[in-house]
């Protein structure tokens, strides 16, 4: 195991404990020396830990990061961007169905030639509903 890994996150904790920056500078440039590597890596941990809140400080206190899963509608979400093009041709599918029903529906019976057939002699619909069960 490399000591690489436990002086950054002593020298992280440290840093993040001063609040001045000018004496947060300091400390840096006197704890990691000539390490500019370690350096640059701590200013981005200290970057990002500002960016984040106390969620990051409290992972360093090995405290309870309070977190909830996903909503029902973000997993859908998630679901319909993954796979645009079937969610995409579904609606479509759904749409010309919906629009479909709703034009056969509509449309005026009497124009249809079955349909004067049975407007006429209603005695051709009883005998065909009698002939079907």
């Amino acid at each position: 195991m490399s000591t690489r890994i436990p002086r950054e996150k002593a020298v992280f904790v440290e840093a993040l404990e001063i609040a001045d920056l000018e004496q947060r500078r300091q400390f840096l440039d006197q704890a990691c020396g000539a390490g500019k590597a370690l350096y640059e890596k701590v200013e981005k941990f200290l970057t990002l830990s500002q960016r984040a809140g106390d969620g990051h400080r409290a992972y360093l206190r090995e405290e309870a990061v309070l977190a909830r899963p996903h909503s029902q509608l973000h997993r859908l979400q998630k679901l319909v961007r993954r796979n645009r093009m079937v969610f995409l041709l579904g609606a479509v599918a759904v749409a010309a169905w919906v629009i479909g029903s709703a034009c056969v529906s509509c449309w005026p019976r009497h124009k249809l030639p079955w349909g004067k057939r049975r407007l006429r002699n209603p005695a051709l619909l009883r005998d065909k509903l009698w002939a079907a069960s």
